[in-house]
């Protein structure tokens, strides 16, 4: 009796998850869409719908656009009830959001603030996120966590960053990172995150392989919307695959790898404003950067060609220079398919999740992880 007991009741919470994901997930449903979609009874949709309003996670708001009879009521998620905070941090800066319970970012910040492996760094980090949060005028109940997005492979039980150039750091451990934040930490490598948070942001790919251009070159490889990250967590690695023998050394020491030709650090050199400014003078067809655009070209899609050869999946351009290409995908698309011996027909996209997409992977982690445990959480 009791494990018959026990089996009804996983059933009953089993139904009320997959009604709140679709609500969440498609942001506005009826009852019958319910009832169709999940293959409910009436009555069980009923129930659920009414167990997830007390809850304050859903809410009936308005109406269906008419499809010739009477109208449907709307029934839509309240995503403001609960919030993550994502974290990237940068040898330079750090950049915060905070998402809500649908992914979108409802606050952000970003603030230069060098990294130094100190107490009086994460000390300060640790203020900051405070004051962030504080400022969102968010109280700590209603946040489910922090995830912090770092630039170098973490381990699998992401107690350890394996390997980081840009913090100095080899098998060095997080720890320190969450040591006084009031709220569950979570770490992560901040290419997988980017990857992560684009495959959140679009319903057109499932799989695909994401690169982020950003001060150094990485990536991770998406598969039915999840990142795969290898036996040691550092797949996606992209800007350690040679593009030129005997060509331009990379900072691992190694000649021709994508990064000393693909980093966004190769187009805002020496330009006012950073990226923007290279942007706005080749949008003017200056000469400089018009060449400087060719050469990074040329680069870009032997690295996209071999990506795509290698996964047989569409190649996504992310990072800081993804956030730009819109303008530009047409040129890229008929290059690399110049060059693709099976291309037949545009596979390299430009980002949807846009240029903090790191940081917002890292807090979609917890928003998952609300998902993934309801109502068990």
């Amino acid at each position: 009796m009791l494990e018959m007991e026990n089996g009804g009741r996983d059933i009953r919470q089993r139904n009320k998850k997959r009604v709140l994901d679709y609500i969440f997930r498609n942001r506005k449903a009826t009852k019958q869409q319910l009832v169709d979609a999940l293959d409910m009874s009436l009555p069980t949709v009923l129930q659920n719908v009414k167990e997830l309003s007390r809850e304050g996670l859903i809410a009936t708001d308005g109406y269906m656009d008419s499809t010739g009879g009477r109208k449907a009521a709307a029934i839509t998620p309240i995503p403001q009830v609960r919030f993550a905070v994502g974290v990237e941090i940068a040898r330079q800066s750090v950049t915060l959001v905070l998402v809500d319970l649908c992914g979108d970012v409802q606050r952000f910040a970003q603030q230069r603030f060098p990294f130094a492996w100190e107490d009086a760094y994460f000390q300060a980090l640790d203020a900051m996120i405070q004051e962030f949060v504080r400022e969102s005028g968010v109280s700590e109940q209603r946040v489910l966590g922090v995830g912090f997005a770092l630039p170098g492979p973490v381990s699998h039980g992401q107690h350890t960053i394996t390997s980081s150039i840009t913090l100095n750091a080899y098998n060095a451990p997080t720890a320190p990172f969450a040591r006084s934040v009031p709220y569950p930490c979570a770490f992560v490598h901040d290419a997988d995150a980017a990857g992560h948070s684009e495959a959140h942001a679009r319903q057109d790919l499932r799989s695909f392989v994401y690169l982020h251009l950003s001060h150094l070159v990485g990536g991770t490889v998406v598969v039915d919307g999840e990142p795969f990250c290898g036996v040691h967590n550092r797949s996606g690695e992209f800007g350690h695959m040679r593009l030129y023998p005997h060509g331009k050394t990379c900072y691992c020491g190694n000649d021709g790898c994508a990064d000393p030709y693909l980093s966004a650090d190769v187009l805002a050199q020496g330009m006012e404003n950073g990226l923007s400014g290279f942007f706005a003078r080749l949008e003017a067809a200056d000469p400089a950067c018009v060449q400087r655009w060719h050469e990074y070209l040329d680069s870009l899609v032997i690295l996209v060609n071999n990506l795509n050869m290698v996964f047989d999946n569409p190649v996504v351009l992310g990072g800081a220079v993804g956030a730009f290409l819109t303008p530009w995908m047409a040129e890229i698309n008929r290059r690399a398919s110049a060059i693709n011996l099976f291309a037949d027909g545009d596979y390299v996209y430009p980002c949807a999740s846009g240029p903090h997409a790191a940081a917002l992977g890292a807090a979609l982690m917890h928003i998952d992880r609300f998902f993934r445990q309801y109502p068990n959480r």
